[in-house]
């Protein structure tokens, strides 16, 4: 017992300044979650909360929180997630409500960080900037990328059970994040053997949904319908073209990153966040550093126009930069 007491105690003297700056880190995310405006957290919990009570996430109980607490037209706009989505409530559900904002905003950040060092993503990526407007309004956008971040680590380490678990948690969220990520992973896990956590995993996940609302598909679809009604979708068609791009320089992640942008709506800059997994690739730092930079000015023009030419400029010019490089530093490792 005093040996293991002894070696633990060198263990925490050996990582102590680790250990302080990622406590200082959570305090700092905790405090500006606690000050932050958004509060999407907050719907995936009335929406599980509603659903245990017996009652619909889309029903009049939920409309009457929307209208107590947002104007319009977010109000009228309504309940538009998948059902799914309010799995990821679930830690939420289990804390005081004024530790909400705090936590999920430790968890946007955190969980891309866990994501970019295990994939040994350059660390600037972290002040991407979609990633920081999604946690200053508390999505679950920053969350979900996270996530899928970490889902291509396990992929890639044949981690066939976590790469289950989050892809269920995932692929049905919000599909125009996740759907073209998640569902590649699993075919992924199909061709490599890993298919039996993965089925079994989403079986779970999306037959407890339907037991909670066996007809939430049409309800949601419903709402998405009436949420276009009072909050007006960009779609970015041109994306699909500089998608393109990347399958010539047979850069998957990348060229899958534009897919899913190209192919759904957008609503608000922090959309843009599946472009991030574009870079799972990119060890190059002076790159990182160009894609934040690039994010950034994108925020400082975003009324200016055409914005579609803004956005390609200042989201396609780096990652395309950064897979050419990619593609040289690949033809000349073959080469010696």
């Amino acid at each position: 017992m005093q040996h293991f007491v002894q070696s633990q105690t060198q263990l925490f003297v050996h990582h102590r300044d680790r250990i302080l700056i990622v406590f200082m880190t959570i305090c700092v995310l905790g405090v500006i979650g606690i000050a932050t405006p958004g509060y999407e957290c907050g719907l995936l919990k009335w929406a599980l909360q509603i659903e245990l009570s017996g009652g619909s996430a889309y029903g009049p109980e939920m409309q009457e929180r929307f209208n107590q607490t947002f104007p319009p037209p977010l109000s009228n706009a309504g309940f538009a997630y998948p059902l799914p989505s309010m799995w990821l409530a679930i830690p939420a559900l289990l804390l005081p409500d004024v530790l909400e904002q705090a936590v999920w905003s430790i968890l946007n950040i955190g969980l891309i960080l866990v994501g970019i060092k295990l994939l040994r993503m350059p660390l600037q990526l972290i002040f991407f900037a979609p990633i920081l407007l999604a946690t200053y309004i508390q999505q679950s956008t920053a969350l979900l990328i996270g996530l899928l971040l970490i889902a291509i680590w396990a992929q890639r380490e044949r981690r066939w059970w976590l790469l289950g678990i989050l892809i269920a948690l995932t692929i049905g969220a919000k599909p125009q994040v996740t759907l073209l990520t998640a569902s590649a992973l699993a075919i992924l896990s199909f061709r490599d053997g890993g298919w039996r956590p993965v089925i079994i995993c989403n079986v779970v996940v999306q037959g407890l949904t339907l037991l909670f609302e066996p007809m939430w598909i049409f309800e949601w679809l419903a709402a998405v319908e009436r949420f276009r009604l009072y909050i007006s979708p960009n779609w970015m068609p041109w994306w699909l073209a500089i998608a393109l791009v990347m399958v010539v320089l047979r850069q998957f992640w990348g060229a899958l990153a534009l897919f899913q942008v190209g192919l759904f709506p957008t609503i608000f800059g922090y959309m843009l966040l599946p472009v991030l997994l574009g870079y799972v690739d990119q060890r190059t730092h002076r790159f990182a550093w160009l894609a934040v930079a690039c994010s950034w000015m994108m925020v400082v023009l975003a009324d200016r126009e055409p914005l579609w030419l803004l956005t390609s400029i200042f989201y396609f010019t780096p990652l395309l930069l950064s897979a050419v490089w990619s593609v040289r530093q690949t033809q000349n490792s073959s080469h010696l």
